[in-house]
């Protein structure tokens, strides 16, 4: 995966848990992440771009992965 690879990891363990007899639960304020790219263009931005979010949540198009997660691209 090129992106979302967080949350895709996230849905197999919960699923390996079930399966395991394990019980699945969230950790609160253990983690900051980067909100770099909706600060910069906003909230909206991806709403405006369906395609993206389904790129997102496909998470192997290397084309929305850059556009996302890197600054300079040369396409």
């Amino acid at each position: 995966m090129v992106m979302a690879e967080d949350a895709d990891f996230a849905k197999r363990l919960k699923e390996w848990g079930k399966k395991n007899g394990k019980k699945y639960g969230t950790i609160q304020n253990a983690m900051i992440t980067s909100c770099r790219k909706f600060d910069k263009h906003g909230d909206w931005v991806l709403l405006k771009r369906p395609k993206m979010i389904l790129a997102y949540l496909k998470g192997t198009d290397q084309k929305y992965a850059d556009e996302a997660y890197y600054e300079n691209q040369d396409r």
